[in-house]
């Protein structure tokens, strides 16, 4: 299934959430254009044209991923924990995405991806910050949450 019918309506979110994955590294795999955008982005600090360029391709990128991640939300019932915006969560994948990517096309030889499972790790990144971000109704944030857990850890 296509990438928005996945995460909004998937029985097995989890499984959506990594095929979405695995997909979107198949495709930064299979384009060029993708390959040419990493030194375009490396040079972008010289060259204002580039960095204009790439900041249009991000924008309109993030604003149709947004889009999704605002309808897997809505669609699955979902809340985002307080002091986590949606813009952050687009970012944050965004950033993850970004980070695999680079390292998938640079070392094709790393433990990355499993083509029999259609797992990765961009995938497993995917779910850990999904587990962070989504409020399961306990209304904390993520800082609140992480100092709960560290003083449990710590006592026990």
């Amino acid at each position: 299934g296509d990438t928005y019918t996945l995460l909004t309506q998937s029985q097995d979110f989890v499984s959506a959430i990594q095929e979405v994955a695995y997909n979107d590294l198949n495709v930064l795999w299979n384009n060029p254009a993708y390959k040419i955008s990493l030194i375009g982005a490396a040079t972008a600090d010289h060259d204002p044209v580039a960095r204009q360029a790439i900041a249009a391709t991000y924008k309109t990128m993030l604003e149709a991923w947004s889009r999704v991640y605002a309808a897997t939300i809505q669609a699955r019932g979902l809340k985002l924990r307080k002091g986590v915006s949606l813009q952050e969560l687009t970012d944050m994948l965004t950033a993850l995405a970004d980070g695999v990517g680079l390292r998938f096309i640079s070392d094709p030889d790393a433990n990355l991806i499993d083509r029999t499972k259609h797992e990765s790790l961009l995938g497993k990144a995917a779910i850990a910050l999904a587990v962070a971000c989504i409020d399961p109704g306990d209304n904390q944030s993520l800082e609140e949450v992480l100092r709960l857990h560290a003083g449990e850890i710590l006592k026990n």
